[in-house]
């Protein structure tokens, strides 16, 4: 599963650099400039990992009071030495000195700072360390407890399959708990695309042994977005909770995120979304439980069929919309809207059946709206339309 990997691959880095750097502190007289022995560090490190560890900083590490190991400037190169996988600025660590006592490897306190590491996807969708390779020695790792786990001022690259790369700047985490196993816990915050987020969460094991729970949550544009639901593999089911106090701002920083143009012009009226997502290799669909925006109530059922997800069907019954909290929608916004449309590269095939209760504007109304939408690529064809008129009349 991607998720444990990229987990796997951070205790890996981080146990192996750190047991490492203790192996070399018992063999290594004491009192001594450690930074005479950096290469006696990096070759320990390199039977541990597999890989090449260069430290280009100072290195301390003292055993009294506390076991603690301090290192500037690490670069994890690739097996051809001509990459680097992951930098970091800093590493300061805490051991346990009764874990080691008793002959476990149990880090109190870590730090780690100005670290930078890419992540790219694969056609697959999978995740992945750019320029790490996991070996036969990965199902052997066992993983490594913390109690307090700091990231600071850390910047982590995120290279889509489609060659799209996102910037999450300014990583701050606080996190512990056994990685990559779990049960791991963390809060923090980020930048990504000038978008400042707030982010926590917990990842753990289910009994079933295969099964993990995950819980997220991201706070930005003042809004709050909750994940929580369980990974079978590369499949999720879970809960979706949105509440914004304004639609317009959560659709805007939610687009700047994803490095795309907000396809619509959503009011700047309250939003609340409570979903139910099932999301498998072939398959996702989502059914609202709550949809609110503004005074507007609906239900929403949508699918998304095939390995790409390009075949759409969905159902949507709205109550009562009131336009006058879309009056800001003058015509040239509306024109932008449609010249946006026009240009999305969509892949997507369906329909779309729409029920309205009524739809209101300056005290008139449009009542039993029934609608139906294809969907052909680029092109959104009105197939179906009924409604009751003011007056008694009927469009059809």
């Amino acid at each position: 599963m991607q998720t444990t990997r990229v987990l796997r691959f951070g205790g890996m880095l981080i146990g192996g650099i750190v047991s490492s750097l203790l192996l070399a502190a018992f063999i290594l007289p004491p009192l001594l400039d450690w930074n005479e022995y950096r290469s006696n560090v990096e070759k320990a490190a390199k039977n541990l990992l597999n890989m090449e560890l260069k430290i280009d900083g100072d290195l301390e590490i003292r055993l009294l009071p506390v076991p603690t190991v301090l290192v500037n400037d690490m670069r994890l190169l690739s097996s051809s030495k001509d990459k680097n996988i992951a930098t970091a600025g800093s590493l300061d660590v805490a051991l346990s000195a009764m874990a080691l006592l008793s002959g476990n490897v149990e880090v109190s306190h870590l730090t780690l700072g100005a670290a930078k590491v890419s992540l790219i996807q694969s056609h697959s969708g999978d995740w992945a360390v750019e320029g790490f390779s996991f070996g036969e020695s990965d199902a052997e790792f066992s993983g490594f407890q913390f109690d307090d786990l700091r990231i600071e001022n850390s910047l982590v690259t995120l290279i889509q399959s489609d060659g799209t790369v996102t910037d999450v700047s300014g990583l701050a985490l606080n996190i512990d708990g056994m990685i990559p196993q779990g049960p791991i816990n963390w809060t923090g915050n980020a930048t990504i695309n000038a978008v400042a987020i707030t982010l926590s969460g917990r990842f753990e094991p289910l009994l079933n042994g295969t099964d993990n729970s995950i819980k997220l949550r991201a706070d930005f544009a003042d809004s709050t977005t909750e994940l929580n639901g369980t990974l079978a593999g590369a499949d999720f089911e879970g809960r979706l909770t949105v509440v914004s106090p304004s639609a317009a701002l959560y659709e805007q920083a939610l687009y700047k995120i994803m490095r795309q143009r907000a396809s619509t012009q959503l009011p700047t009226e309250p939003l609340e979304i409570d979903a139910r997502l099932n999301l498998t290799e072939s398959k996702g669909s989502i059914e609202t439980k709550r949809l609110m925006l503004g005074s507007t109530s609906a239900r929403a059922e949508a699918t998304l069929l095939g390995k790409d997800k390009q075949h759409f069907t969905a159902r949507l019954a709205i109550g009562t919309v009131n336009l006058d909290e879309w009056q800001y929608l003058q015509p040239e916004k509306i024109d932008s809207i449609n010249s946006n449309k026009q240009k999305n590269n969509s892949n997507l095939f369906g329909n779309i059946e729409v029920t309205v209760d009524a739809i209101s504007w300056h005290g008139e109304a449009v009542r039993q709206i029934d609608l139906a939408l294809g969907l052909n690529g680029e092109t959104v064809n009105l197939t179906t339309l009924q409604a009751l008129v003011p007056g008694g009349g009927t469009l059809s």
